[in-house]
């Protein structure tokens, strides 16, 4: 509270000189010491989480030494690790805290100029993603967007049957009514009827107390997958080296929730089997005309000569360059498809930023990877040539010189 209190602008005490003061004078270490005697109690590690925030919001200083505090760092993110799943008051603290180590220094807009990307925030973005805050946070989204999808469509399943149910009592309804039964058959027929009515009533409310339990989940699901977005972000801006780790971690949390099948490998062109040439009787050389392919002309020390034949083309194999951005991007995907995204446009807004970053990562290496073909291929073409020599010429009779 001391930490997170406002004060005035001019006032002896400022906000930042207690914070300053909070991390030279050992505050990290003592607040993570008590985190790992009390590790067990998810009350004591959110109540750490919060003291370390509040000592690095807005405090640029402060963040860059909890960020260079290796091994307490450490700690600290995997106490946060450890209470995750289970709290999610942990985990919404902990993304938090990291959006305030790596966020850039605090400016009013309009009014100050954007202040320079210095080397600490660099430097506290490789270390922190380093210690593993990538896979960490991560998988709080991953397992945050697959509870909502999992609840959510559970309540669809049974708002379904309701319906084909509700459905089915209409048409007995309208069936024209059976005359002649006994009066005990009749009886029964009301009893089923009354029992079949309660039943429905029944599963219309527990299907509302679904709905509703789904809409209080949201509400706090909703507030980890936009810190944990947030954090995401400020991780990988303006840094290749973490984009590149935030997508592998993407990727990583992509493939250990969903599991794609395994892909058939490619048969060997040894193994394949070429049919035999049949005469010119035969049905197969009536439906498939012969081909006569054409001779090329290759230089030589000697001059022109000629090949009898051209070696056939292989096919072009199908490329997986767009796989990878597609596992990346997977778990990003489905927090826009959630159910919570369609009426929280931060949300939204702060997934299509990442997916955004990390397409641009790729496309980056793609161009890389191509450029690099090119410049081999053409490495290839000049040594080629250097080891064919100089062209002969001829004269003019048509001999060689």
């Amino acid at each position: 509270r001391c930490l997170t209190a406002e004060r005035e602008p001019k006032a002896l005490v400022t906000r930042e000189s207690l914070q300053q003061a909070f991390v030279r004078m050992g505050g990290l270490k003592q607040t993570v010491h008590t985190m790992c005697l009390r590790i067990g109690d998810p009350q004591v590690v959110t109540a750490c989480a919060k003291l370390l925030a509040a000592a690095v919001q807005g405090a640029p200083h402060a963040a860059e030494q909890v960020a260079s505090a290796g091994s307490d760092l450490r700690l600290l993110l995997r106490a946060i690790e450890r209470h995750s799943t289970t709290t999610k008051e942990v985990a919404e603290i902990g993304c938090s805290l990291i959006c305030h180590l790596c966020s850039l220094t605090p400016y009013q807009p309009y009014f100050d100029p954007i202040p320079p990307r210095t080397k600490a925030h660099r430097d506290a973005q490789k270390r922190i993603a380093a210690e593993g805050a990538l896979d960490l946070i991560t998988g709080i989204l991953g397992t945050s967007v697959r509870e909502v999808k999992q609840l959510h469509d559970k309540i669809q399943g049974m708002e379904a049957v309701l319906i084909k149910e509700a459905q089915i009592h209409k048409e007995n309804a309208l069936a024209p009514a059976v005359v002649g039964k006994k009066r005990e058959d009749h009886l029964r027929t009301d009893l089923k009827q009354k029992q079949e009515s309660i039943q429905r009533v029944k599963n219309n409310v527990e299907v509302r107390q679904r709905w509703k339990q789904l809409a209080e989940i949201e509400v706090v699901e909703s507030r980890i997958q936009s810190s944990a977005l947030q954090a995401l972000i400020l991780l990988a801006i303006g840094n290749e080296t973490t984009t590149r780790m935030l997508s592998g971690s993407l990727a990583a949390e992509r493939a250990a929730s969903v599991a794609e099948p395994a892909e058939e490998p490619a048969p060997h062109p040894s193994s394949l089997q070429v049919p035999r040439t049949q005469g010119p009787g035969s049905a197969a050389s009536s439906r498939r005309p012969s081909k006569t392919r054409p001779s090329k002309l290759v230089r030589s020390d000697s001059g022109m000569s000629k090949l009898s034949h051209i070696p056939e083309e292989r096919p072009a194999e199908s490329t997986e360059t767009l796989k990878a951005t597609a596992r990346a991007v997977g778990t990003l995907v489905d927090v826009l498809r959630n159910h919570n995204t369609g009426d929280r446009p931060e949300i939204a807004s702060r997934a299509c930023r990442l997916i955004s970053m990390i397409c641009e990562h790729h496309l980056a290496l793609a161009k890389a990877v191509n450029e690099g073909s090119k410049a081999r291929r053409r490495q290839l073409e000049a040594k080629f040539l250097m080891d064919l020599g100089p062209t002969p010429s001829k004269g003019v009779g048509g001999g060689a010189r």
